[in-house]
């Protein structure tokens, strides 16, 4: 990746002198890199388990789990 450097003064790219100087300081590493980044991805920290996929990844697992049981009926949730 080819480095990248930043200047948020206008002056800079209008000005010969000041833009001689600003490569020269970026070409003998005086200024900091800048690299536009994207954004991180959100984790999904949820899982929809149902079925044979809830033995395997709850019941066989080694790792902690919190299972929350929900049914569509709010009826039936109380009964859970």
């Amino acid at each position: 990746m080819p480095r990248m450097h930043h200047t948020s003064d206008p002056e800079t790219l209008t000005d010969p002198e000041k833009l001689v100087d600003f490569v020269k300081s970026a070409v003998l590493g005086q200024l900091p890199n800048y690299w536009e980044t994207d954004k991180t991805p959100k984790q999904k920290y949820s899982i929809k388990i149902v079925g044979e996929d809830f033995e395997k990844r709850i019941v066989d697992s080694k790792k902690d789990a919190l299972v929350l049981v929900y049914h569509p009926l709010k009826e039936k949730n109380r009964q859970l």
